[in-house]
């Protein structure tokens, strides 16, 4: 038997060596060692667990490689007696049981700091394999994670019924301090008391308002809760009426009966008084006198549906006025009145359409406004009618009653008239004609001819005698607007007189005494007429007669 000699060898004693050869005699062949084995599926090196020294006590477990079971040999694990955790020795009976549990059962069961009833047997979560004591947890790992005053408090204190699905809403530990506040009482309070309450302590605690949709602002931040919150605090409402209408109600200065209810238009968040109210957004903005002037002045009667037109708290101002007098006048007060003061008054005349200009400066409104401010005429002759009547310097009958055409706004004389807007220029004597001279029978289609005012001249005249000779009655051609005589013709255009060979007195061609129709020309050209018939062979439509020369030789010449 080869393992044989080693054991006669064996350091231990003759003791140890018989006890071991039984065991070796009783195994079975080698094939069968490790079934026989009583270890198990250990291998059969004793030498791996047992000493030469002694069979018992056993060594170390780190003498075994502990770790190729799965099981790996560390901290408190590491020095322990093997018969701790396999009591029998018996390995293969106790092959598998590496859970905690399977040892520490006993500790499991006994622990008071906290009671582990209801813990789950995964020791390793909260102990580590150094020592059973002291444990840790981490409790972040919970999906509740342990803040401020909850890292020091007793585990029982939120898990009374052990540590499965334990609650994680803070009413659940914390009904007793929200049962027994008193400052203020929690009755009506919703039950999220992280809301207020931090994680160091119940107290002092914190409630953010403005998540609420009211925010506290100015006296709000320190006002008691249940000032407001009289009722509880569900469905507390937002307006400012439900707690100040005692304020609302007793007001004097102004009383505020008819007053709308929403305070904060006129109040602010610090105080009750003193009150504002931006009056601009009511659309009517107070500016001058208005800003300083009592509400009720305006407000008489009450704040809603107050007229915004000025007559309505001016009717005394606008009944009393007397310079001018406002009768007949619009109730737009506006239109001369500003809003530092009923006086002095301005009136933009020009907004009418009707410019004030010159005298109409100065006179009194009624001059013009005899019947009233509305649908008052802007022709000049319904004021000026009695000074067109009355005009004498020229007589003003027949005149048209445009008087701007000849007289200024600055005053009724002196007058002036632009003839050459008529479109007939006066020029030289006309200048200094009186009027009726030319408009003998009115202003309104008088002609512009010379004859119309000239004919007795022309009629007059002997020399030549006009009507005799059978003038034109075309003035113009032969006088000047400075005076009738002297006259100028200009023959030149009818035929050449001024020049050339025909400069003869009129008469040596006019031989009809005042009748300048008739000249002769073959008078001073008397050569025969079969000499001056020679002189036209061959002109078509030839005649020996005066007016027939003149049609061929209207200049005199060849």
């Amino acid at each position: 038997m080869p393992p044989a000699a080693p054991l006669l060898r064996h350091p231990a004693g003759i003791g140890a060596r018989l006890a071991c050869l039984a065991l070796l005699l009783a195994a079975p062949l080698v094939g069968q060692a490790r079934s026989a084995n009583p270890h198990g599926e250990l291998p059969n090196e004793c030498t791996d667990c047992h000493s030469t020294e002694s069979w018992a006590p056993l060594r170390t477990p780190l003498a075994y490689k502990h770790s190729t079971t799965g099981f790996d040999l560390a901290g408190g694990h590491a020095d322990v007696a093997c018969k701790l955790c396999h009591a029998t020795l018996d390995f293969s009976r106790e092959k598998g049981k590496s859970d905690c549990f399977a040892c520490h059962e006993l500790a499991f069961t006994r622990a008071t700091r906290p009671s582990h009833a209801g813990f789950p047997t995964t020791c390793k979560t909260c102990h580590g394999v150094a020592a059973w004591q002291p444990a840790t947890f981490d409790h972040d790992r919970t999906t509740f994670r342990l803040n401020g005053a909850h890292r020091t408090v007793d585990c029982v204190s939120c898990h009374r019924e052990g540590y499965v699905a334990t609650p994680a809403d803070c009413i659940h530990c914390h009904q007793k301090e929200f049962a027994g506040a008193r400052n203020p009482v929690h009755a009506g309070f919703a039950t999220s008391c992280q809301d207020c309450h931090g994680v160091t302590a119940w107290q002092p605690a914190t409630f953010d308002h403005n998540q609420t949709g009211f925010q506290l602002l100015g006296a709000h931040r320190t006002v008691e809760c249940t000032l407001c919150h009289r009722t509880g605090y569900a469905g507390t409402p937002v307006e400012c009426f439900s707690c100040h209408q005692n304020d609302f109600t007793s007001a004097r200065n102004p009383v505020h009966s008819g007053f709308p209810t929403t305070c904060r238009e006129c109040h602010g968040f610090t105080a009750w008084q003193p009150a504002l109210f931006d009056h601009d957004n009511s659309g009517f903005p107070l500016s001058g006198a208005h800003r300083s002037t009592s509400c009720v002045n305006c407000h008489r009667t009450t704040y809603a549906g107050t007229p915004t037109d000025c007559l309505s708290c001016h009717q005394s101002d606008y009944n009393g006025a007397s310079n001018p007098s406002h009768s007949g006048f619009p109730s737009a007060c506006q239109d001369c009145h500003g809003v530092s003061a009923w006086q002095p008054a301005t009136f933009d005349h020009n907004a009418t359409g009707f410019q004030l200009s010159g005298a109409h400066r100065s006179v009194a409104c009624t001059s013009c406004h005899r019947n009233g401010y509305a649908g008052t005429p802007s022709d000049c002759l319904s004021c000026h009618q009695s000074a067109y009547n009355s005009a004498s310097n020229p007589s003003h009958s027949g005149f048209p009653t445009t008087c701007q055409n000849c007289h200024s706004v600055t005053a009724w004389q002196p007058a002036s008239f632009d003839h050459n807007s008529t479109g007939f220029q006066l020029t030289g004597a006309h200048r200094s004609l009186a009027c009726t001279t030319c408009h003998r029978n009115g202003y309104a289609g008088t002609p512009s001819d010379c004859f119309a005012c000239h004919q007795s001249d022309y009629n007059g005249t002997r020399n030549p005698n006009h009507a005799s000779a059978g003038f034109g009655t075309s003035c113009a051609d032969c006088h000047g607007t400075n005076g009738w005589t002297p006259a100028t013709f200009d023959h030149e255009s009818s035929f050449p007189i001024a020049s050339g060979r025909h400069q003869f007195p009129c008469s040596s061609c006019h031989v009809a005494a005042g009748n300048y129709n008739v000249f002769e020309c073959i008078l001073c050209h008397e050569h025969s007429q079969n000499e001056t018939n020679s002189h036209h062979r061959g002109v078509g439509g030839y005649v020996y007669e005066s007016r027939a020369c003149y049609q061929c030789h209207p200049r005199g010449r060849e």
